[in-house]
Order: C-alpha cells, then structure tokens, then sequence
C-alpha cells in the first residue's frame, strides 16, 4: 500500500530531507480561498491527502506502522481563548460542522497566533485536508496571503507533506534520543534552512511548534476516525541509531523576501527570538540562525536555552537572561537599527548587563549532560558547536551550509536503544545508557 501524507499546519511546509534534490517534486499547491458568505468566513488555506492514487513517490525516510506508537494529546477547542472570536477573530467552528459548503470538520487540531486549524473532508474528493481559517483582521489576511505565497514560490516544497508538530513529540513523550537520531534532526533542519535561504526567504519564526514528522496515511486516517477525543497515535521510527523519519520546516506567515521592505514588529516567540528581533527592526539571515541555535540546543538538552515570561517589560528581562547565558550585550552591531523603545535598554556603557562573563561553555556542556542525553566527550563537541549560532554579532553568526560540515553531526556508532514503558501510561520511552558511550568525536570546526 501506498503511503500518502497529510499537512498538519498550513502554510509552506518543506521537506527537509529532498532539499538537495536538483529535480523538484511535482505537487499541488496548497490554494487560498475566501468564503464572501453571509458568516463572513475569513482566508482559509487548505492542505490534503488523497484517498485515490498519487504519481508522487514516496521518501525512503518516511515513517511507518512499523515505527512505535506516540500517543500525543489533542488539541482542545476550549484552549482558543474567548477574546479570538472577537470582532476582526476566527469564526466559531464546531466538529461536524460544513465550511464553504465543501469541507466537513472531524477534529479541531490547534489555535496559532492568527488562525484555528481543523482536520476536515472535502466533499467533492474525499480527500483529509488540513483547513486554516485565519482572523478577518486585515492584518491577519495579508499574512495569510503572504504565506500562501511561499507555498508557491517553488515546486520543490512538498506542500501537503506534515504531521505532528515536533514540540508535541518532545514535550511529551520522555523520548531520550540516540545521538544519531538527534544529529539526523539537525541536520534535516539544517537543510531546510540552507535551502530557504539560497532562495532569499528568512523564516522568522523557526521553532519546534513550526517543524513537524511527516506521518502515514493509515495514521492520517486513524486520527480522522477515532472517537477518541483526548489523545492521537502517530507511528514513528525513533528508537535506534538508524531510524528513518523525516522532518518538515512549515508556517512561513511572517516569513520576509530578501529585497522587499517590510515593517516588522518583534517576533511573537521571545524563547527563540535573537537580539536583533527585539533591539531592531532589521531582517536578515542571522536571524533564523539564532532560532535555529535554539531549536538544536532544545533537541539536545530537552530544555529551552532562554525561557520566556511574557510580563510587561518582558523583552528587557528577557536581554538580561540572554546576557547571564551568552555574556554582556553590546550595543555597536545594532547600532544604527536600535529601536527608539530599546534604547533605554543600554546602560551608560552601551551595554546589557556589562561585566557579566559566564562560562557558557561549561552552560551548554552540563545541559548537555544532565540526564545522560550525551556522553562528556558529545557534549563538548556539541559545545563548541551550538556556540557558533549565538554569536552576539548577527555577522560573526554561523551559516547553515557552514554549520552542516561541522564535526558534531559525524555520526556515532550502530547501537540501537531500548524500547521501554514511559513514566506516562501508553508513552513510549527510550533507554539510552548504551547510547551514552557512543564514539567520541572530534572538535568542532569553526571555533
């Protein structure tokens, strides 16, 4: 049987393991509609997986039935926030529910910063879709729009290709790893990453809310169907050294061009925001790669680098934990792009929190460590490597195509992990004593 696979966010959405490819995969794109009904639906954008026959072949990397079951939680309605249904907010949908007169809801799969994301069937084809329905806000229209737009920009984005988000995966499924799994990780985003920008798109927002496992059409298929109202199954191959999964990079709606000015406000997501997303209103690569930095040391570590507590006043709390970590914040790479707000932020020595001289080093190396997620010898290299994305200077940043040759991803040796009952009932959870005498590695390159 075939195996199809179906985009649980909306928005472009790449395969980060078919980015080298040179012959673009065919697709269909995902389209925009407008509803101009009586209701006044707002943009929906929609994604699907067929129930006929495909021309499109399938990744050797894709997951199975074959892989371990994760059961992950569901989304719940009642998590959209009153005020969302607003004047300007998302409409009410109910499961069960016809939108447009063609979609029929079966699950309500998430709430983001302007959209609901639903599980529906389209009437006319059988096809499982993922349905965004956005704010009527115009603002929330344009960044729709705009994210439609990257859908299209080229034909080697695998549109309809997502599953479950990668946070659900790590937040709660008390997975350890194997080092060769977590480096595939990397890597994959790497790639994406490289890719998008070779084509002039910075992200924006890259976080692991925003990368997902691609998943089988049984699968599609099963949570469609379940009555099971609190949790979802998704199958993946993560339990040893050679498992093959892959990974999508999606929701490019506050993505920018390279070329086309733009007013931009600070990036929703502070935890994986760089310096210059809160001190300026510049736009350009080093940016992803600070949020990429962030996402690897989570992938490492299974903890955020910089918590966010969004109080008032949190952007300037939230430099000074940065300056704790990673040292006191200067003031001269931001120089002439300083927002007038941020200006304050700087003491009489044009710095945030000067004087402050952390081991970061030893930070990352005893984050690296705590649980055994990687053995001394792994830790260091992935010290001296993660370290090269939190460069203060956006310019001293390193580059994701620099970033792929990097020693830390070498892989270590075949030894698969044991599969064993996790802490939480129907959870799986790997062992990962053996994993952490891997082979060592050799120093990082670039530092």
């Amino acid at each position: 049987m075939s195996k199809r696979h179906f985009a649980k966010r909306t928005g472009s959405v790449q395969n980060l393991e078919e980015l080298s490819s040179k012959k673009p995969r065919s697709h269909t794109p995902a389209r925009l509609q407008t509803f101009p009904d009586a209701d006044q639906l707002p943009t929906t954008s929609r994604q699907s997986t067929s129930n006929k026959g495909s021309s499109d072949k399938v990744p050797t990397a894709d997951p199975s039935l074959q892989g371990e079951p994760y059961k992950i939680r569901c989304a719940k309605l009642s998590s959209v926030p009153e005020h969302a249904y607003e004047e300007n907010g998302v409409p009410r949908i109910a499961v069960g529910q016809e939108v447009g007169e063609q979609f029929d809801t079966l699950k309500f799969l998430g709430f983001g910063t302007y959209a609901t994301i639903w599980l529906v069937k389209n009437k006319v084809d059988g096809n499982y879709e993922a349905l965004k329905i956005t704010k009527s806000d115009p603002d929330y229209q344009r960044n729709a729009k705009r994210e439609s737009q990257k859908n299209n920009y080229s034909s080697s984005i695998a549109v309809r290709s997502a599953g479950t988000k990668f946070n659900e995966v790590l937040n709660q499924c008390d997975l350890k790893f194997h080092p060769n799994v977590l480096k595939n990780m990397i890597k994959q985003l790497l790639k994406a990453v490289e890719y998008v920008h070779l084509k002039g798109i910075i992200h924006m927002d890259i976080k692991p809310a925003n990368i997902m496992f691609a998943i089988c059409e049984e699968d599609v298929r099963n949570v469609a169907t379940s009555l099971d109202d609190s949790h979802n199954i998704y199958h993946l191959d993560l339990a040893h050294a050679n498992s093959k999964f892959t990974l999508k990079l999606g929701d490019f709606g506050i993505a920018f061009k390279t070329g086309v000015h733009n007013e931009r406000q600070i990036a929703p997501t502070c935890t994986y925001c760089a310096p210059e997303s809160i001190l300026t209103t510049e736009v350009n690569f080093p940016i992803d790669m600070w949020s990429v930095g962030c996402v690897i040391y989570k992938i490492v570590t299974r903890r955020s680098l910089i918590s966010c507590a969004r109080d008032d006043g949190h952007y300037h709390d939230h430099l000074i934990k940065m300056a704790e970590i990673l040292g006191s914040i200067p003031r001269a790479p931001f120089n002439n792009f300083v927002r007038p707000e941020c200006t304050h932020y700087f003491g009489a020595d044009d710095h945030i929190l000067y004087g402050g001289n952390p081991d970061t080093h030893k930070i990352f190396v005893d984050a690296a460590t705590r649980h055994d997620y990687l053995n001394a010898t792994e830790a260091e290299c992935f010290s001296k490597f993660v370290s090269q994305f939190f460069k203060l200077d956006p310019k001293k940043r390193v580059t994701a195509k620099k970033a792929l040759i990097d020693d830390f991803l070498l892989l270590v040796g075949d030894k698969s992990v044991k599969i064993e009952t996790a802490e939480h009932p129907g959870l799986s959870s790997v062992d990962l004593s053996d994993a952490s005498t891997s082979q060592p590695c050799s120093s990082a390159s670039g530092n």
